[in-house]
């Protein structure tokens, strides 16, 4: 928990994952479980993008990409 607490990125992303893999499991009732699989690969590719431009952004300075 010490780490989620420095790294709030990290804390986010591990937050939202869980959500993720709640939602997929309400998304597999409705509509099978490739369909479910395919929409949090999606949305784990988004979240990857948002992360790494969130840190872009702030490590502008520094200009490395920290993931």
């Amino acid at each position: 928990m010490k780490y989620l607490k420095e790294n709030k990125g990290a804390g986010i992303v591990f937050l939202i994952t869980i959500v993720l893999i709640f939602f997929q499991n309400l998304i597999a009732k409705y509509y099978g479980e490739i369909n479910s699989l395919v929409c949090i690969i999606i949305l784990m590719i988004g979240l990857i993008f948002t992360v790494i431009i969130y840190r872009v952004k702030r490590d502008k300075k520094n200009s490395h990409f920290i993931i």
